[in-house]
């Protein structure tokens, strides 16, 4: 599902900032959305990080507005110096989805003839619309190239059909450091309002670590480091059970950042990817997905085949801001 997205943005103008999902004070959504740090007239400062010092006020990004920094993925080692702002940007503001708050994760490829910024339709760009309901964060849509538009229904879409659908569940409220776990039912679907029959089973589980020594790099020069998050990380396994899933995919979720990892690993006795080996091998050799914690097997005979990394930061220059890729569009937003 999303590793199709994976392995492969706001309006331009003056356009109104965006609302935020549900109440303000909404325990995920400061893990969903990327923020701005403010100067003292309330204004973003060009080139800030979030864990930078100076930084006491802040706000999520919105849909339309110029970003004080991009979030990029890792290069791998022996093409750093070719393609310093690695292959793919994503943002993480807040937006619409059909008229209805949600949160926007764009994929914005600029690896040669993509270009970071634009959308460049059915190459490979989009990404993945979260929504908040009830205290839980879930992707109801996502885009890419190989699976074009596509929406995840539960089966409460028999008994509201007004509603977006419930989507991929990625963490609900409270949060806590234990894992909390969850057997959620979903299928793929081409339209917001379409039911199907039947529906597939995933054990879904997250839990917060509120000190994640996370790694970061700087674009520009190529310098590296790590800063301490407060994070959820979020797993959604293709199966009922983690011992009979064939593959996981995990999600790292940093407050005032937005997901800031993923990653893909295959059971290899269930395993029905066929170069899993090959898949395994380069992404361990290339450098793009640096070591953190709680990046590990969830079991015996569990390998990582594919991983991105966006942390790799692009910053504005003063009197520059940078422009996000325009995504979702226009009719589906």
């Amino acid at each position: 599902m999303l590793a199709a997205l994976l392995a492969l943005a706001p309006a331009a103008g003056g356009a109104a900032r965006a609302q935020a999902p549900g109440a303000a004070s909404d325990a995920l959504l400061p893990y969903l959305a990327q923020s701005a740090c403010l100067d003292a007239r309330g204004a973003p400062v060009p080139g800030r990080l979030p864990f930078e010092p100076g930084c006491a006020r802040r706000r999520p990004l919105s849909q339309g507005e110029p970003l004080p920094y991009r979030r990029h993925d890792w290069p791998a080692a022996e093409a750093a110096r070719r393609l310093p702002h690695g292959y793919q940007a994503s943002d993480a503001v807040l937006g619409t989805l059909l008229g209805r708050p949600a949160i926007l994760h764009t994929l914005d490829f600029g690896d040669g003839p993509r270009r970071f910024g634009v959308f460049d339709a059915g190459r490979g760009d989009g990404g993945q619309a979260l929504i908040l309901r009830g205290g839980a964060a879930a992707a109801a849509m996502t885009e890419d190239a190989g699976g074009g538009v596509q929406w995840f229904a539960s089966p409460r879409c028999r008994t509201d059909r007004g509603a977006l659908p419930d989507g991929w569940l990625l963490a609900a409220a409270p949060l806590r450091e234990a894992w909390t776990e969850r057997v959620v039912r979903l299928s793929i679907v081409r339209r917001p309002d379409e039911c199907p029959a039947a529906f597939g089973v995933s054990y879904t589980r997250w839990r917060r670590m509120p000190r994640l020594p996370v790694p970061w790099r700087e674009a520009a020069s190529g310098a590296t480091g790590v800063f301490l998050a407060d994070a959820v990380v979020s797993e959604h396994y293709g199966g009922e059970a983690i011992t009979t899933a064939d593959h996981l995919e995990r999600f790292f979720l940093a407050r005032d950042l937005g997901m800031v990892r993923w990653e893909r690993w295959e059971n290899r006795a269930l395993s029905r990817l066929p170069d899993r080996d090959r898949m395994a091998r380069v992404i361990a050799e290339s450098g793009r997905c640096p070591p953190i914690e709680a990046s590990d097997p969830p079991g015996r005979g569990w390998m990582l085949v594919d991983c991105r990394t966006w942390t790799n930061f692009v910053r504005a220059a003063p009197g520059a801001l940078l422009a996000a890729m325009a995504w979702p569009a226009p009719e589906l937003r």
